[in-house]
């Protein structure tokens, strides 16, 4: 996160009184939202120092079902079916599920053949993959309940699973876990630096978030696929309701409010296809960063009653999270550096006055912010070094570049407060299969 404390803060004596005024409201900005992700940087020592949580081996199997949503996705479809095949598991437990959303493909061929059970949504108006798992959800509930599944496994086509993804999986289902997330790794990280940034956003989440909250008894959130649900969340849902542009985090934020503890299993590993264009990088962040903020205008007080009520530290880190607060600092930042400008204007500054009246003291939050992306960067890649398939002089150019692409995160945070988005595919076509990874 861009955020920086001046710990030598001091106003200087020939400052003016509207300098002064600004400089006060500065050091307290510069205070109070480092201190509020505080937590996150005791993450990334924890998930440096300590080995993750794991769960026990057991021997009873559980019927598992597997959901994929999938729009016009006749590129990687066949991939994951053929992954989730492969699976070190009784076939006979296993039901693969595919929601054809509004296809113009060979999609449901492709699931057909696969022998999959195929459900078609054609819905022109409702764009997007939660009202298509919400249609699915509710199709398998009311006419699949025959098949008697105990949980379900959410994927997006482009994924592919490890051989042990459903094994490690049903140690935590009968650990008692009715949500887990998973160890998300990338099948095209050593493309670029636009895939391979991506790659490590998410391994930071594994790594430094998911593994630091698990380690502190805290719940964590599910992103976007590779998750575990249980039948019995799913049934008191009665489907997915939930429609903001990242249906995942609302999802992780009904999970905090009503005390579902979501865990994380390191073990059960699955691979993403990550962006390999900036252009695509960007609109993706951005709808990303779009959802974020609806989920803060939805439920920010919502969670900050249960913070108390519950005296839940899973509702403190969503609320932390879905609040945009490094996209206002950064307009902070903006203002604070026009209002000095202004105060050098009205008051006939030299421009050395108006660099030493805090100019310099905004620029640190993005020196600090720098610092701390090249920091969990290096913890990820020391975490996961043996999971990343990229050679160590491509893998250190990357971790130089990792800020470069928190910064385009940001300015995506900060766009998203003020221009509509809407769904927009990302495109899939990474055509390689698990035995390749």
């Amino acid at each position: 996160m861009l955020l920086s404390i001046n710990p030598l803060f001091n106003i200087p004596d020939t400052a003016t009184p509207f300098g002064k005024v600004v400089l006060i409201i500065n050091f307290v900005i510069s205070i109070v939202v480092p201190l509020l992700y505080l937590s996150q940087n005791f993450f990334s020592l924890l998930g440096l120092l300590f080995k993750p949580k794991r769960f026990k081996e057991t021997t009873k199997n559980n019927k598992f079902g597997y959901i994929i949503c999938a729009h016009n996705e006749e590129e990687v479809l066949k991939n994951l079916i053929d992954s989730i095949y492969k699976q070190d598991y009784p076939k006979k437990l296993m039901e693969i599920f595919v929601i054809c959303d509004n296809c113009e493909d060979r999609t449901k061929d492709i699931a057909l053949e696969c022998g999959c059970h195929v459900i078609e949504r054609n819905d022109e108006y409702k764009i997007g993959k939660c009202y298509a798992l919400d249609f699915g959800i509710k199709e398998i509930l009311s006419k699949f309940d025959y098949l008697n599944i105990d949980t379900f496994c959410v994927f997006d086509a482009d994924n592919l699973l490890d051989v042990n993804y459903t094994k490690k999986m049903n140690d935590v289902y009968n650990a008692n876990i009715n949500v887990c997330t998973s160890f998300r790794n990338s099948k095209n990280f050593s493309k670029n630096s636009v895939s391979a940034c991506s790659g490590m956003m998410f391994l930071r989440e594994c790594q430094i978030i998911h593994k630091g909250r698990i380690l502190v008894g805290s719940g964590t959130y599910i992103s976007g696929t590779g998750f575990m649900v249980s039948k019995k969340v799913l049934t008191d849902l009665n489907g997915w309701p939930f429609e903001t542009l990242i249906e995942d985090i609302e999802f992780s934020i009904y999970c905090a409010n009503n005390g579902i503890k979501i865990s994380y299993c390191p073990d059960a590993v699955f691979y993403d296809e990550q962006p390999i264009c900036i252009k695509d990088y960007f609109i993706q962040r951005l709808r990303w960063c779009r959802g974020n903020h609806q989920c803060w205008i939805k439920y920010s007080w919502s969670l900050f009653k249960n913070m108390f009520n519950r005296r839940s530290l899973t509702c403190s880190e969503m609320l932390i999270h879905v609040t945009p607060f490094p996209a206002f600092l950064f307009i902070w930042v903006l203002i604070f550096v026009g209002l000095l400008g202004a105060n050098a204007i009205i008051y006939d500054l030299s421009f050395n006055e108006f660099l030493n009246s805090g100019v310099i003291y905004a620029l640190s939050h993005f020196l600090f912010g720098i610092g701390m992306s090249l920091f969990h960067g290096f913890v990820l890649i020391v975490r996961s070094r043996k999971q990343i398939k990229c050679n160590g002089f491509k893998l250190f150019i990357y971790w130089l570049l990792f800020p470069i692409y928190m910064i385009i995160l940001l300015i995506a945070s900060v766009l998203a407060l003020f221009v509509k988005v809407s769904w927009k595919r990302t495109p899939h076509d990474c055509n390689i299969t698990i035995d390749e990874v």
